[in-house]
């Protein structure tokens, strides 16, 4: 990612935080709309993978446990 998509990115969170403070958005609500600018998480990424086959259940299990470490 570049800095100037960092900087944007990190721009619309502002936002998005300030609009949250602004209208009472829950934490649903919120986590919701963030997830529109920052896109996917990497257990999303891994899943994804995993339903699709290139993951077998022992590597998506290993993968998934290193993202708690």
């Amino acid at each position: 990612m570049g800095n100037e998509e960092s900087r944007l990115d990190v721009a619309e969170l502002e936002r998005l935080a300030a609009k949250r403070r602004k209208r009472g958005w829950t934490d649903e609500q919120y986590a919701a709309k963030r997830a529109k600018v920052i896109g996917t998480t990497k257990l999303e990424r891994l899943e994804d993978l995993h339903r699709k086959g290139h993951l077998d259940a022992g590597e998506f299990a290993a993968a998934k446990a290193r993202l708690s470490d």
